[in-house]
């Protein structure tokens, strides 16, 4: 959806329901994303780039 669609989406829904915007946003997305009214974005982005670390908590 883009922020226009959620935007709409978003002021559809009862104040009690939590909105989360998610699905191929970027972090340069996020204030436009910000500014709908959604309460949660999801950056899948965060953690597709992030380099990985093998890491052991063997001690012997």
């Amino acid at each position: 959806m883009t922020p226009a669609e959620t935007r709409a989406a978003v002021d559809r829904l009862p104040d009690d329901v939590l909105a989360e915007a998610s699905g191929g946003i970027t972090v340069a997305d996020v204030p436009a994303y910000a500014a709908t009214g959604a309460d949660v974005i999801s950056l899948g982005s965060l953690t597709h780039s992030a380099a990985s670390l093998d890491y052991s908590f063997r001690t012997g």
